[in-house]
């Protein structure tokens, strides 16, 4: 018997060093050495892309996102299948949940009318109204922070996120001091594509 399971449910093999590879983990549980096996790693339309195999029992397998011919995937969904053989002749095989390959990183676009705000009540410009443009994703997170980098106000979106007018007020609903302000946004999805917009 052998078991076999993706130590990820998606990766990125996009070059920015985080998530660039998925790792398969072989759990060989038979009383006789494994002769041979072969992992064999198929699309969502059951092509195989990439192949796997040696002459003795496997090890963690690692995968870079590149197909038998040295060419990068496409996105999409995949699985990996190994086959084992023992010394006594005995085959094996065992397959993963599918796992996502995706290179893409989230998108936004952050708008503003303008970025001087008084908040004293004189109706000229006493909020500063955000608006954006973003794909939809598990988390978009938003942040303003004072020029030291302390964190004023946060938002969280699950989806998208909604376009929104800052009052210049704090987490406790006080008006900010005079000074410097930045806005930032960012979301990571489950591959590890990041993306961060400021202003």
């Amino acid at each position: 018997e052998v078991i076999l399971t993706a130590q990820s449910l998606a990766f990125s093999p996009n070059g920015d060093k985080v998530q660039d590879t998925i790792t398969f983990n072989p759990i060989i549980k038979t009383d006789s050495p494994v002769s041979q096996y072969e992992l064999s790693i198929f699309d969502e339309n059951n092509t195989l892309v990439r192949t796997f195999k040696d002459t003795k029992s496997p090890k963690l397998i690692t995968w870079n996102g590149l197909t038998n011919d040295g060419l990068p995937a496409t996105d999409g969904n995949y699985t990996a299948r190994i086959e084992t053989v023992s010394l006594n002749g005995i085959v094996a095989q065992a397959t993963t949940q599918p796992f996502a390959l995706d290179t893409q990183f989230p998108e936004i676009k952050v708008t503003v009318p303008y970025v001087v705000i008084s908040p004293n009540n004189d109706s000229k410009k006493d909020t500063l109204p955000f608006s954006f443009e973003a794909t939809e994703e598990k988390l978009w997170t938003g942040e303003i922070r004072d020029a030291k980098g302390n964190l004023v106000v946060d938002y969280l979106w699950q989806g998208k996120p909604d376009n929104f007018e800052w009052e210049g007020l704090d987490l406790s609903g006080n008006i900010v001091a005079d000074g410097d302000y930045q806005f930032k946004i960012y979301s990571q999805d489950i591959a590890g594509n990041k993306t961060v917009a400021t202003i």
